[in-house]
């Protein structure tokens, strides 16, 4: 059994990743222990320390501050606090899921959001953090991708209060500029002290003053004032001065809360709470509200139930290229200390011996040439295929020279064919850190990723490739499909039309020409997915995913005839794969023969008992056939798998057909 598909703690079940840093991950997941397998989050948080004596301080902190959220999660804007765990060498969190959207789909830049809307939006805020803070919580990382709209009432709802994830590292003593990600949310949110490792709850106070001027003047968060710019105060000023109608106290409230310095701001959420109620009262002049800088006086969405995917696996991603590479050691700067030598006695034979020496010495060559020989060793133990010998050697190799590119990188390689993704990440985001400059790295970790589920991470990391390489083709379309699975299938088009023009190996031709077809179909433009799937088809006929896509293409051109005949083709070259009967079958459905669709569902079955999408079309089918019972049966068998998968969406919607034939009774009863 996969990792994915084994209970963590027993009795949650996984679902899908949520998000992936390098140290930990955020994993949607259903509580098997009830009935209905209600979502939970889990936060996986990587120890970062062997040392059982510090391991266990660590965890202890951890317990601690579980307690604490605890109690601030019976807030009904701060999620709930269930339990947490402890499991090879992770510590787990486990929370309430809030379903809903979150205010950064609501600050859309160029739009702006009402004064008396912004005045609103920051009460609901400040009366979560004063709860927190009553407890002592510092939230420390608010941003608009952690304030969620509930999607029940819309209530306003703070994710990740009092984060767990940094305590192992501060434990470790990392330098606490470090703790925080260098991406611009974290930057524009985070108050001047933060990057010192010094939040306060006036940093809380300066991320909703920052995200309520982002939505005043409805500007991108690159173009907000920055919190390290040494003249960030008077860019805020001038900012709030421009703001056409903003009332004198809010603008003063604001420039308050996001004072650089902070022992100028509002040190309680409950003194904002004050002012804003005075602030909103009709007529109010708030005379008592400090203003910081003189400014001029002015007057004052529905979520469905997606529907079950019908298309087919879209993105073929192209491999790694790691394997192989050699490396050569870079020279260190020397810096020793010697006994004086009489120089006029040596000659130059010595000089150069001594250079030689020293050389050796400052190079650390024995260790280097040494651990080249474990890397050989370890590649004579792959020609044997014995994995586990091989990385036995790349770790001598690594222990003598740890920053051996080359073992580096095929360390990552085998951990990621043994299933060890976690390492595999560890050992090639090392080798990032080491050589920057080379393009596949970020390309190999971009894989990896991808094979987690973590889509944006691998989005990130081919496009830190291509940005080294500008004709990085395998990047291009490993991108592509990044986007494809994320929906976005013009950046899919984009990205394989780049690639096409770098004029790749037949091959690597034939799969983005294939990709582009169904990204272009996706999106409507059949006539061009038609032509690129007959072109994959160009070079290579022997392929049955082609005519498989390409039969999907003209089925969506209710060319059925035309659709049949190339998932014939398809079976013909692929007669023990099941794909192209279900897609045949989902042909034969749309001619309205019901009899031969049903056939093709159940030979795909037969082929693969857990086919999860043909489960769910032939319960569909068993439906318009009349025939309740089995429709529950491969309903159920559906949402099992599609929760083993970790696909939240077809287990959703698995989900809603068996409640929708239980709440409706037979005919005959």
């Amino acid at each position: 059994m996969s990792a994915a598909n084994q209970l963590l703690g027993e009795r949650y079940q996984f679902i899908q990743i949520l998000s992936a840093n390098d140290t930990g991950k955020t994993l949607l997941v259903a509580d098997v222990h009830y009935p209905e397998h209600p979502k939970c989050v889990i936060r996986q948080l990587q120890l970062s320390t062997r040392n059982p004596i510090t391991l266990k301080f660590i965890v202890k902190l951890l317990q601690k501050k579980v307690k604490v959220l605890e109690i601030i999660g019976r807030h009904r804007q701060i999620p709930s606090t269930f339990s947490s765990f402890e499991s090879d060498h992770n510590f787990y969190l486990v929370q309430e899921f809030i379903p809903g959207r979150s205010l950064e789909s609501e600050l859309v830049p160029g739009q702006i959001m009402p004064e008396q809307a912004v005045l609103s939006l920051l009460v609901e805020a400040l009366t979560a953090l004063a709860f927190a803070q009553e407890h002592g919580v510092i939230h420390g990382r608010l941003k608009p991708a952690k304030m969620i709209r509930h999607r029940t009432d819309n209530r306003l709802v703070l994710l990740d209060f009092g984060s767990i994830k940094h305590i192992s590292q501060e434990v470790s003593n990392k330098d606490a500029a470090q703790l925080l990600n260098q991406d611009i949310s974290d930057r524009i949110y985070s108050a001047p002290e933060q990057h010192q490792g010094q939040a306060r709850f006036c940093s809380d106070h300066y991320a909703l003053g920052i995200i309520a001027i982002q939505a005043l003047t409805g500007l991108p968060p690159e173009e907000l004032p920055d919190a390290n710019h040494p003249a960030v105060h008077q860019k805020t000023i001038s900012l709030l001065q421009n703001i056409p109608g903003l009332g004198i106290n809010t603008a003063s409230l604001l420039a308050r809360m996001v004072h650089p310095n902070p022992d100028r701001r509002y040190q309680k959420a409950s003194e904002i709470l004050v002012d804003l109620e005075r602030l909103t009262e009709p007529n109010s002049y708030v005379s008592n509200i400090s203003p910081v800088a003189s400014l001029p006086m002015t007057e004052p969405p529905k979520s469905e139930l997606s529907s079950f995917s019908q298309t087919l696996p879209q993105a073929q991603t192209l491999p790694q290229t790691s394997q192989g590479t050699t490396f050569s050691p870079t020279a260190s700067s020397l810096n020793h200390s010697h006994k004086q030598i009489p120089w006029a006695l040596l000659g130059i034979s010595g000089l150069t011996v001594l250079a030689l020496i020293a050389g050796i010495l400052g190079l650390r060559l024995p260790q280097r040439v040494m651990s080249a020989q474990r890397v050989r060793d370890a590649q004579a133990a792959e020609q044997t295929d014995n994995s586990e010998a091989a990385i036995v050697h790349y770790t001598q190799a690594l222990e003598l020279h740890p920053d051996n590119l080359e073992a580096l990188a095929n360390r990552s390689r085998l951990y990621s064919q043994t299933g060890n993704t976690e390492a595999a990440l560890s050992d090639i985001t090392r080798a990032i850190e080491v050589a920057p400059e080379i393009a596949t790295f970020p390309y190999d970790r971009g894989n990896l990723r991808l094979s987690v589920g973590d889509i944006q991470g691998a989005i990130k990391d081919y496009t830190d490739a291509i940005q080294r390489d500008s004709n990085f083709t395998k990047a291009f379309v490993n991108r592509g499909s990044a986007r494809a699975n994320w929906g976005d299938d013009q950046g899919a088009v984009e990205d394989y039309t780049r690639a096409i023009e770098l004029n790749p190996p037949a091959e690597t031709r034939a799969a983005t020409y294939l990709n582009r077809c169904l990204s272009y179909s996706n999106l409507g433009d059949q006539a061009s997915a038609l032509e690129d799937c007959s072109t994959s088809i160009n070079l290579r006929p022997s392929h049955g995913l082609a005519y498989q896509n390409r039969g999907l293409v003209k089925r969506r051109l209710r060319d059925f005839q035309g659709s049949l005949r190339d998932y014939n083709i398809a079976i013909q070259i692929e007669p023990n794969s099941p794909d192209p009967y279900y897609n045949r079958g989902l042909t034969r459905e749309a001619m309205d023969d019901l009899p031969g669709a049903m056939e093709d569902f159940s030979k795909a079955i037969a082929i693969s008992p857990d086919y999860v999408f043909a489960l769910y079309d032939r319960g569909l089918l068993h439906v318009k056939m009349g025939n309740r019972t089995e429709a529950l049966n491969d309903f159920r068998r559906a949402s099992q798998l599609c929760l083993d998968l970790g696909r939240t969406g077809c287990y959703e919607d698995a989900q809603y057909q068996i409640s929708q034939l239980q709440n409706t009774q037979p005919a005959e009863e």
